[in-house]
């Protein structure tokens, strides 16, 4: 049984799912795949390695809700590209960026392979620029974009005109959680005749979360080489394993599920008196019980994961939101609207985020009101809030750019 709880959490604490290696290095012709998300991997494999061939310049932007396989799918494609010695790869998560205004040097410095340079950021750029148009096909990625969006959103025009400068070779994939980027700044772009490709990836589905279970599983079951081949099924009970994909299919977000499996496993640790930590007790695979895990066991898990309402929706708001529930308690004041604002660019500032002017500010704060967060009333538009400082602390638990805010709480 330990032995079986063991590489059963260990598979589901890895962040990503990968299925084969492909070793030719063309992008192109790998055997890798990624479950439930077939069909995007295969769309932009199949871009990449024609623009990869061709020597052309082009842009891509991927937008969908945190926990969609956006960052994976993209990732298990440089892996491939990488291999090519003809063909360059970088990435860079803009909100590991100090100072996003930084980008053109932290690009620079990734194209020469240098740790530091002495240039000035309209040099990095120029650099850039001259880079991009030589014999070598690049594809930069930049994850997280939507740190770029509103105050730097001319830092985004200038790196999306870059795959379109003459003889350029420079394919530009932005990654974001929202649309914002192709409302906002797109337009601009498209009027320039040179608006990027958009892929949405979607909210997995009950289905397809329950695809990845399975493979999580399966391939723990080859891992202990156990030959029985019914005995995956036999791990979580199909009535148990489809209401808990129901249940985060809601929100689509793959790593609650996993979270969800994990916190069974730790939990059946504790009920038969096992000790994660203990390799001494005796490696056994079986269990006594038509299914390991039943819907006793996921129950109290569900009602707990799901019964905060508000710090669930304190999870999928979108960056800029998040920082202004963070600003409520950065206010000494009344709640306004006008003085909420002056908090917000207070904390924008600490955690190097740009500041949305005020009427953007506005949008964002109206957006948030639907989820039952906060309420605006009166002609003064005073704010009512919703939630607490526990509410805030669990749900940005997991952004660390947010961690020296939320310690002062």
């Amino acid at each position: 049984m330990q032995t079986l709880l063991e590489s059963l959490n260990e598979k589901f604490s890895q962040t990503e799912d990968v299925i084969g290696r492909g070793d030719d290095g063309s992008g192109g012709d790998s055997s890798d795949s990624i479950p439930s998300r077939s069909k995007e991997l295969k769309k932009l494999r199949s871009l990449l390695k024609s623009k990869g061939r061709q020597l052309t310049g082009d842009s891509l932007y991927i937008a969908g809700t945190p926990g969609t396989g956006k960052s994976l799918t993209v990732k298990t494609l440089l892996r491939n590209i990488s291999k090519n010695k003809d063909w360059m790869t970088v990435y860079i998560n803009c909100m590991d960026l100090k100072d996003p205004s930084n980008i053109y040097i932290e690009i620079y410095k990734k194209l020469k392979k240098t740790k530091s340079t002495t240039k000035s950021k309209d040099k990095c750029f120029e650099g850039i620029k001259e880079i991009v148009t030589k014999d070598k096909m690049i594809f930069l990625v930049l994850d997280e974009v939507d740190f770029l969006i509103s105050k730097y959103s001319s830092i985004l025009y200038d790196l999306y005109e870059c795959p379109y400068i003459k003889d350029s070779k420079l394919f530009l994939i932005g990654i974001a959680n929202t649309l914002d980027l192709v409302y906002k700044c797109l337009p601009t772009l498209a009027k320039k005749g040179i608006e990027p490709t958009v892929i949405e990836f979607k909210a997995y589905t009950s289905e397809q979360i329950c695809e990845i279970i399975k493979y999580r599983i399966e391939q723990t079951i080859s891992d202990l080489g156990i030959e029985d081949e019914g005995f995956s099924d036999k791990i979580i009970e199909p009535d148990t394993l489809n209401f808990l994909c129901a249940k985060v299919a809601a929100n689509g977000d793959i790593r609650k599920a996993l979270q969800i499996v994990r916190r069974m496993i730790t939990e059946k640790f504790e009920s038969l008196g096992l000790d994660q930590d203990n390799n001494d007790d005796e490696c056994t695979i079986s269990f006594e019980g038509e299914h390991l895990f039943t819907l006793d066991d996921l129950s109290q898990i569900i009602s707990d994961t799901f019964d905060n309402q508000t710090v669930q929706n304190i999870k999928t708001l979108p960056v800029q939101a998040k920082v202004i529930l963070l600003s409520v308690f950065r206010t000494k004041q009344n709640l306004k609207i006008s003085t909420l604002y002056k908090a917000y660019i207070s904390v924008c500032k600490s955690v190097y985020l740009s500041v949305l002017s005020l009427t953007e500010f506005g949008d964002v704060l109206n957006s948030i009101t639907p989820t039952g967060l906060m309420d605006i009333i009166g002609n003064d538009e005073q704010i009512v809030i919703h939630f607490s400082t526990e509410d805030i602390k669990e749900g940005l638990s997991n952004q660390h750019i947010f961690q020296n805010l939320l310690d002062t709480l």
